[in-house]
This record gives C-alpha cells, sequence and structure tokens, in this order.
C-alpha cells in the first residue's frame, strides 16, 4: 500500500532517500529529512508502526511502503538510511549492497549537518552511565551540551532544536557504528569491549573492529587502558587512556592517597571513589572517563563538574535499588541485557549480601557456562524466566538450584518466599528482553511493580 499526500517540497529536493524500518530513529530521519527538502520513500516490514500515525502528523509529505523491503523501489533512492534495529542480513538489503547502493544510518547524516562538535561515547556496557554523567557534569559547567543517540533523544532530533548547543554528546551503538563510513568527532570514547550482540556482528573480531571504528577518525581517542581488547589500538588522532591504575602520558587513573583510592590526572586529584554514590569498580572507570571527557574537552575539571559527578545517583534500570521488604533488597538491573552487565552487578552488589539472582530473556547466542565460574560465590538460588531458561539451567545446574517460572510476577514472588532476611534478589537477567516485553526498561517496570505489590501484602 503506497500512500502520498500533496506535496509542498522544497526547491532543493532533488536528492530522494528510501529510509528503512519506523522506529524512533527511523522517524527521526524521515522528519529530518522531509525538513531539509528531500524526498523520502518509508519501508516497514509492519504494516503499521505505532510511531507512524504521529510522524504523519508531523510531516505528512512521504511515501509508505508497508509490510516488505521492496528492492526495486529503493534501487532507485540515492541513499538508502537504515535504522539501527534492522539486520543488514535481510536479502534485499543484502542486494543493495552488492549492487554498490550507498547504505548508511542516521549518524553518518548527524556528522554530515552538525555544526557544534560532536563528543561519541560507546563501549559494551555503561555508555549511558557515561554520557548521562557527562552531561550533567558539562552543563553544570556553563557548557551547553545536548545528549541523545542510542539513549533518549534520537541523535537527528537534536540537530533541529534550536539554538545550536556547544557541543552534542551521542551515546553510540555497534549497530550505529556498522553504518557510518567516517566518525568524525572532537572526542570519541571507547569504554569496554565484551561478548555481545554476537547474532548480530557473527564473530567477536568483527564486533571489536565495528566498536574500535569510532576511534579512527577523532581529534582525541579516549580508550580504556585496562580493556585488553582495546589498550594496544594505535590512534592517528591523539590517544588518550584512562585505567583503574596509575595515570599514565597525559592519561587518567587511579591512585592511593592516605589509603584512599583517588581519580586524577597525572597531575590533579579529583575526588576519592568513597566520595561517588555509584558503587563498583567498573563505576569507578566509568566517572574516570566521564571526567577525561570534560578535562579534554574543556582544558580543566570545573569544581561544578566534580560536583556533579559525586551528585549523581545512576539511572532507573541500573542496579536500582526498589524496596527493602522484612530485610530483603530488591535490587533492577534490567538494563544487564549481557552476561559482562551481570557479573559486574552480581559481583559488585551480593559480596556483602548473597541471594537470589533472576536470569533469563532473549539469549544473543550467549555462551551461558561463563555464569557457572563465579555465581555459585555470590547466589544460592537461580530464578529464571524467557526463551533462555533452558540453556541457562543447563550451564547451572550442577552448580545451583534452578528454578524457571512463567512470568516477572511469579519470578519475584518465588524469590521472595526463598530469600532470607539480609539477603539480595537482583535482576541482572544478562540477556535482551525483547522475547517477553519492549525493552529493558519495560522489564524493570514490570519487575519494580511486582516488588511493590510484596510490600502492600508484606
Amino acid at each position: 500500500s503506497m500512500t502520498k499526500s500533496r506535496s509542498r517540497k522544497k526547491q532543493n529536493s532533488s536528492i530522494n532517500y528510501g529510509v528503512i524500518g519506523l522506529g524512533s530513529t527511523g522517524c527521526s530521519v524521515v522528519e529530518f529529512l522531509i525538513r531539509q527538502g528531500c524526498s523520502v520513500i518509508a519501508m516497514d516490514t509492519r504494516s503499521e508502526p505505532p510511531l507512524l500515525v504521529n510522524l504523519r502528523s508531523k510531516c505528512p509529505d512521504f511515501l509508505f511502503v508497508a509490510g516488505s523491503l521492496d528492492y526495486d523501489i529503493l534501487k532507485h533512492c540515492e541513499e538508502v538510511v537504515i535504522s539501527p534495529g534492522v539486520p543488514l542480513e535481510h536479502p534485499t538489503l543484502k542486494r543493495l549492497k552488492d549492487s554498490g547502493k550507498k547504505m548508511i544510518g542516521d549518524i553518518e547524516l548527524f556528522i554530515r549537518h552538525a555544526e557544534a562538535p560532536l563528543i561519541g561515547i560507546t563501549g559494551t556496557n555503561g555508555k549511558t552511565t557515561v554520557t548521562t554523567m557527562v552531561q550533567k557534569m558539562l552543563m553544570s559547567s556553563g557548557v551547553d551540551c545536548l545528549a541523545g543517540g542510542n539513549l533518549g533523544t534520537p541523535a537527528l532530533d537534536l540537530l533541529l532544536k534550536n539554538p545550536t548547543p556547544d557541543c552534542y554528546l551521542l551515546e553510540i551503538s555497534s549497530f550505529q557504528l556498522l553504518l557510518v563510513s567516517d566518525f568524525k568527532a572532537e572526542i570519541s570514547c571507547l569504554l569496554n569491549i565484551t561478548h555481545d550482540h554476537l547474532d548480530r556482528h557473527f564473530t567477536f573480531e568483527a564486533y571489536q573492529a565495528i566498536k574500535i571504528s569510532i576511534l579512527a577518525s577523532a581529534r582525541i581517542a579516549l580508550v580504556n587502558l585496562d580493556d585488553l581488547c582495546i589498550g594496544d589500538y594505535v590512534a592517528t588522532g591523539k590517544k588518550i587512556g584512562f585505567s583503574s591504575s596509575q595515570p599514565v602520558q597525559g592519561g587518567y587513573g587511579v591512585r592511593l592517597n592516605n589509603g584512599r583510592r583517588t581519580l586524577c590526572d597525572e597531575q590533579n586529584d579529583f575526588l576519592t571513589t568513597d566520595q561517588l554514590k555509584l558503587i563498583g569498580q567498573h563505576n569507578e572507570l566509568n566517572a574516570l572517563a566521564a571526567l577525561a571527557i570534560c578535562s579534554e574537552y574543556m582544558g580543566v575539571v570545573p569544581e561544578a563538574a566534580v560536583e556533579a559527578l559525586k551528585d549523581f545517583g545512576g539511572l532507573p534500570h541500573r542496579m536500582e535499588k526498589i524496596a527493602v521488604i522484612r530485610d530483603v533488597v530488591f535490587v533492577n538491573d534490567s538494563k544487564a541485557t549481557n552476561l559482562a552487565a551481570a557479573q559486574a552487578s552480581i559481583t559488585c552488589l551480593m559480596s556483602l549480601r548473597r541471594g537470589i539472582v533472576i536470569l533469563g530473556g532473549e539469549s544473543k547466542q550467549t555462551k551461558f557456562d561463563v555464569l557457572s565460574n563465579f555465581l555459585s560465590d555470590y547466589v544460592h538460588t537461580a530464578i529464571l524466566i524467557g526463551e533462555a531458561a533452558p540453556e541457562i539451567e543447563e550451564a547451572l545446574v550442577e552448580q545451583l538450584p534452578c528454578i524457571t517460572v512463567g512470568d516477572m510476577d511469579e519470578a519475584v514472588e518465588k524469590a521472595f518466599n526463598l530469600a532470607s532476611s539480609g539477603e539480595t534478589v537482583l535482576l541482572a537477567p544478562g540477556c535482551s528482553s525483547f522475547d517477553m516485553f519492549d525493552d529493558y526498561a519495560h522489564r524493570g517496570n514490570i519487575f519494580r511493580a511486582a516488588v511493590l505489590s510484596l510490600e502492600v501484602a508484606a
């Protein structure tokens, strides 16, 4: 089905674009291109994407082809813009690629049109935390900074805001990087690389190469030296490192001052790690990355930025304490969508208070036997949900009791019944959420609701 309203094109509308996928990113692409005076044909494999009605009311002038990706239409587009959620292995996209068609993503368009410096942040884990930290730190220091990308506001929507800010801060996913030919940034920061999304990138080496590509054209490449996958990377720009040991060569690190771990560069101490509200060594590195970005962007780290960092209490669904009921602490780490993130939160939160973990979801071809190396030191029972439950049980059954349940309410109730006073019940699924939920936030909200209904009953 093709629908088109009357056309009111601007004069420079020679370029025609295909836009594939109408999630929030795809919709932002359509709106941006229409405002640029381009002609747009949008496609989605769904016949009625939920955001379509709203998009039509904002900009009526585009074609929409529902239900399939039509090669014969797309081959006539000058460029094809692909949403990050669309697998590039789709047969139509493969044909387009083989025919030499230019295929890009929203970030490529952003880089072409942005009129202020760009700071890009990627990594398997910690992206949203660091992006949010940096925005709070820069804003509190008088830098007008708009943040978006893979989190919150789609990147191109930031370009429609007036006035132009001092800088743009983008959280970038590996799927977005796949579709950027040249990530030109003032600062690119690579936090870590662990096994994730191998269902979409196939090999760890391919995933690694994609993540590292964010650094290639940056004026300053900021890298985690503790991460062996990144540490030896040779940057074309200025490469600066951060690590959990002493700072080296103009970089950032941690030193002991009177027994207190202190985040610092070679000359300056910024704050001690016990002044952070966030816990865990991965959050020390996140804070250090944020300090490094501020310092490299502004030339100094103002006191106001340090205060903003001390003040930062974390993100919803990221090690978020929901309630304490009969001395059982319930923690929502729904954002732990891979095993590295789940391991960080389990080892960090449950080293003092053992307890029960809720695991499972969509498996992303994960090797769950990693869990068997450490889980029984922290957890006495695993409660399993979602399609990965049988695989996880197989990996853990030798080590500790596993109970598979049908939904989140049942998981929470079962955990509460099995937890003793002084223990933790942690939702750290280690999997993505799309088998049962809209996204990790929806999963976390359902967990929260289930916990709070316990509290009423208790």
